[in-house]
């Protein structure tokens, strides 16, 4: 996966918890979110590059993630996600 850069077709099956994902209360809300968010990652992103931290935290589907991982599976997801939304 993260040597192609980008998900398999084939699709891992969701934890219960994700049964239920409250939606947002209007536009202006999730825009606000997203750019507290990418204030957020931007931060994280000087912490991981800087970390001499190795540790792994395991991705029920995927294995164990270091947090280089989690970035990349996150920009791969985001990625997967868009693209399934604009072509839908």
């Amino acid at each position: 996966m993260f040597a192609n850069d980008t998900f398999l077709d084939d699709r891992i099956q969701d934890p219960p918890s994700n049964d239920y994902t409250p939606q947002p209360i209007n536009k202006q809300k999730v825009l606000l979110d997203l750019r507290t968010l990418i204030a957020q990652i931007t931060t994280l992103l000087n912490i991981v590059n800087y970390s001499k931290y190795e540790g792994k935290i395991q991705h029920l589907g995927f294995g164990f993630f270091n947090a280089n991982d989690w970035i990349k599976f996150t920009d791969m997801h985001l990625r997967y996600y868009f693209s399934h939304k604009l072509s839908s």
